[in-house]
């Protein structure tokens, strides 16, 4: 057998061996860069959820402070209503009673006016006098005098 091997093979082996290298570090290199930027971008969509839980979690916040406050805006206004309510039967009752007076006042007024009348009809008085008997204007006699 012949050791002999033609330096023009050798060469072109070396060079084949050379290209398989070089093919197996672009190969590495390039499998090293997609893995960094996939592990980039990783790193963003993780900060990106991170921020979109954190803003969730402040739209939560704030919604749970708004139905807070709207509950207690509900409870206001039923307390107003129900203070309204309350003034509003105390003016009926208000109502009610001035009536009741204003009643009396006139039943006063036709009993006095009545009396007057019957000391008129005894004439034993003058109508100055029951004026002043009365507390009343003389005018006032007088008009019942006419009646």
């Amino acid at each position: 057998e012949n050791d002999y091997v033609d330096p023009e093979e050798l060469a072109e082996a070396k060079i084949q061996e050379m290209r398989k290298v070089a093919a197996a570090i672009i190969e590495d290199m390039t499998r090293q860069e997609v893995e960094a930027e996939a592990a980039q971008k990783l790193a963003e969509v993780q900060a990106q959820v991170e921020q979109a839980q954190a803003e969730a979690e402040r739209a939560q916040a704030e919604a749970e402070q708004a139905q807070a406050e709207a509950e207690q805006a509900q409870a206001q206004a039923e307390q107003a209503q129900a203070e309204a309510e309350q003034a509003q039967a105390e003016a009926e009752q208000a109502q009610a009673e001035a009536e009741r007076a204003q009643a009396e006042a006139e039943q006063a007024q036709a009993q006095l006016a009545l009396t007057l009348k019957n000391a008129l009809k005894r004439g034993k008085l003058t109508v100055e006098e029951i004026a002043e008997d009365f507390g009343v204007s003389v005018a006032y006699v007088k008009s019942l005098q006419d009646k």
